[in-house]
């Protein structure tokens, strides 16, 4: 996988909390990008791209936490394409929408970023 916009969101951090905080973040996309693309025969060298920017734009904190919507809200990777997915935060009404679509998605819980504080 290649997480794009990962390195800039470790470049915000300002502690070592935050820091752990991302670290946990991304292994919690990392994981949500496994459950989209399994290890199958084939597919090696395939390189998928996981946009984490909405995830990027926040302060990890609030988006750990649950503090960066105002209405209640979950982190989604949603698969674009056969090589991308990008993670969203969205509310039940966004997550209804995508349930009557056809692209694939998961929610990702950022609890380990909660617990590494």
């Amino acid at each position: 996988f290649l997480v794009y916009y990962g390195p800039a969101l470790l470049q915000r951090c300002n502690s070592t909390l935050e820091m752990s905080q991302a670290l946990c973040a991304l292994a919690a996309v990392y994981s949500a990008g496994r459950r989209l693309w399994r290890n199958e025969a084939g597919s090696a060298g395939l390189t998928v791209t996981l946009q984490v920017s909405s995830l990027k734009a926040l302060d990890i904190s609030s988006a750990s936490d649950g503090s960066a919507s105002p209405d209640p809200s979950v982190w989604v990777l949603t698969r674009e394409n056969g090589r991308e997915a990008s993670l969203e935060l969205l509310t039940a009404e966004g997550i209804n929408l995508l349930l009557t679509g056809s692209r694939p998605f998961v929610c990702v819980d950022l609890k380990l970023a909660r617990q590494a504080a």
